[in-house]
């Protein structure tokens, strides 16, 4: 219960865009959380799909900087 009423006011306080990117991580978060916890070990399908979940993260918060000057300013 404290869990979700913590996700829920946090969530109120985000923008709809930060939210949605942050509950994309959360099956990565559970195998790393279950891994530490030595309940599962990652096989490479998990490992490849959870590389594949980070990388997009990535792109959508950062993947405007990583644009060049003059495609920004075509778009």
């Amino acid at each position: 219960a404290l869990a979700i009423s913590i996700q829920t006011w946090a969530q109120a306080r985000a923008s709809a865009v930060r939210a949605a990117v942050i509950f994309s991580l959360e099956p990565v978060v559970a195998v790393v959380a279950s891994t530490a916890l030595g309940r599962e070990r990652p096989g490479l399908t998990e490992l490849i799909g959870g590389s594949l979940i980070i990388i997009g993260v990535l792109v959508s918060e950062v993947g405007g900087a990583l644009l060049p000057r003059s495609a920004q300013a075509t778009s």
